[in-house]
């Protein structure tokens, strides 16, 4: 995930996808040591 890759600004559709893509990892992560 490259933040500021872009010269851009960020749309609020672009950080709703970051932010599902953020919660995605971080659930995965707490899943994994769960197990």
């Amino acid at each position: 995930l490259a933040l500021g890759r872009d010269d851009k600004p960020l749309g609020p559709s672009m950080l709703r996808t970051r932010l599902r893509q953020a919660e995605q990892l971080w659930s995965n992560l707490i899943e994994e040591r769960a197990a």
